[in-house]
Order: structure tokens, then C-alpha cells, then sequence
């Protein structure tokens, strides 16, 4: 019987090793994605400065004022048209509730729906 317990005791071990380097694995690729996003958002950050900077130094303040706003009014229509998809897209995949291939077609299809309604309202008035 002990010879029995010593057995159940080594893989229950070995079980416990394999569970460990499992969870050290999700958590090195976790914290590996993590620096991975960061990196890439500091990286696009530290570009938009240095354009921001270049702009306004080629433009002078007046042609940067004009720049900024003719930039306004796009980037709000895209901010309030969109509708949150791109955020719900990512949701809803990531949590398993929607297959990639599904979610894309869907947001395809709001996204074709939500521009062709937004020009009608906006270059018909």
C-alpha cells in the first residue's frame, strides 16, 4: 500500500510542476503582450509629438490652426459614428462570444450601414 502512495504522491508532484510551468507560461505571455501593447502605444505617441512639432514649425500657428481644424470635424464623425463596434468587436470575441470570422462581418456590415447613413444625413443638408 505505501508503495501505492509514494505513486499517487509523484504524480500528484508532477501534476502540480506541469499546473506551475502552465501558469508561469500564461504569465510570461501575458505580461510579454502587456509591454508588447505598451511599447507600440509609446511608440505611436512619441510620432504623433514629433509630427505635431514638425507641423507646427512648417505651418506657423495660423496654417497649424487651420490643419487642426479641418481635422476636427472628421475625427469627431468618426468618434461619434462608429458607435463603440470596434469596442464590442473586441469584447465580444475575446470573451469567446462571438467567432473572429462572425464579429468581422458584422462590423463590416454596421460600419457600411453607419457610413452610408452618415452620408445621406450629412451632405444632403
Amino acid at each position: 500500500m505505501s508503495h501505492f502512495h509514494s505513486s499517487l504522491n509523484l504524480v500528484g508532484n508532477i501534476f502540480q510542476i506541469s499546473q506551475q510551468k502552465l501558469v508561469n507560461t500564461r504569465l510570461h505571455l501575458f505580461i510579454r503582450n502587456i509591454l508588447s501593447t505598451f511599447s507600440f502605444t509609446t511608440a505611436g505617441v512619441v510620432v504623433a509629438v514629433i509630427l505635431s512639432v514638425v507641423s507646427a514649425r512648417l505651418l506657423g500657428p495660423e496654417g497649424k490652426g487651420l490643419y487642426t481644424s479641418a481635422l476636427l470635424i472628421p475625427n469627431l464623425a468618426i468618434i461619434l459614428f462608429t458607435l463603440g463596434i470596434t469596442s464590442s468587436t473586441t469584447y465580444h470575441i475575446s470573451a469567446g462570444k462571438q467567432k473572429p470570422s462572425v464579429a468581422y462581418r458584422g462590423s463590416l456590415i454596421l460600419g457600411i450601414t453607419i457610413l452610408a447613413a452618415n452620408k445621406v444625413v450629412v451632405f444632403n443638408s
